[in-house]
């Protein structure tokens, strides 16, 4: 029986227990998108990730694995053509999870910490990425003009247009010039099955949302608070970038959640451990 793939969050693993979410691998089938696995396996909290990792089978290949969204990117840049569903590009079959994980006494191993630490800087470049607002301000030049119940008017109208025109986001897209010498697709070929367009997309709503909180943080720094909730914002990004071009999504964030089905209303999204068809 094919079982339909869905793109697994921290949240939603977290906040469902352990015998629903064993009923739940019977019906679906859960990826792990490449940010989980960094967050539970960077997490300080050894606790918190042997009860997450107690929730999967004890079984060879528990829970496909699936390649990252720079990975996708960065094939779409080179071959001009779709990168595929995430559930295509899984990152590695026949393996164990290590069973001192569950357990509560692994210790990272020196190539997982090489491995965290290439993420970390990674995760750091999409930080400065997102609050490079270049794109937001040349699409929406209004965007942080007017009273506040005027700028959340404008606001919803831009969350709209980024959903919902994807030809023009497209276009805007195609001028962009990414580094290592690679070239974006041309418009007609940026649509809604390319992780470009997708990216695009999520990262405009993301800076939306950032720009709307702080302004132009590039130009006046962010606190140590802000910062933190910036990588959150990044690793979000991830999440959703993923559960939108599977359209299928399991989270209980909440902005996720509006998010998801703005991007993909038809598709399947699992949340509070219940399911819902949109």
């Amino acid at each position: 029986m094919n079982l339909r793939p869905i793109i697994l969050d921290k949240s939603y693993l977290q906040g469902t227990p352990g015998n629903r979410f064993k009923e739940l691998s019977e019906q679906f089938q859960f990826l792990m998108p490449d940010v989980l696995f960094y967050e539970l396996i960077s997490s300080p909290d050894v606790s918190e990730r042997s009860i997450c990792f107690q929730k999967f089978p004890q079984t060879t290949n528990p829970i496909p694995l699936v390649k990252s969204v720079s990975d996708l990117l960065r094939k779409e840049l080179a071959t001009h053509k779709p990168a595929g569903l995430p559930s295509e590009n899984l990152l590695k079959a026949n393996y164990r999870f290590n069973p001192e994980l569950s357990e509560g006494s692994y210790i990272l191993s020196d190539a997982l910490k090489t491995a965290i630490h290439e993420s970390e800087a990674e995760l750091d470049r999409d930080m400065s990425m997102l609050m490079d607002f270049t794109a937001l301000e040349t699409l929406f030049p209004y965007v942080h003009s007017g009273t506040d119940e005027e700028r959340n008017i404008y606001k919803s109208e831009c969350e709209r247009y980024i959903t919902d025109n994807s030809e023009e986001l497209g276009k805007a897209l195609s001028s962009l010039e990414p580094a290592d010498g690679m070239t974006v697709p041309t418009q007609q070929n940026l649509n809604k099955d390319r992780t470009l367009l997708r990216w695009f997309q999520v990262r405009l709503l993301f800076d939306l949302d950032l720009y709307d909180r702080y302004g132009n943080v590039k130009s006046i720094g962010l606190t140590q608070k802000s910062e933190e909730k910036l990588k959150n914002d990044v690793l979000d990004m991830r999440y959703l970038i993923m559960g939108v071009l599977q359209q299928g999504f399991a989270t209980n964030d909440n902005k996720l959640i509006k998010l998801f089905n703005l991007l993909c209303p038809d598709g399947k999204l699992l949340t509070q451990s219940r399911e819902y068809n949109n």
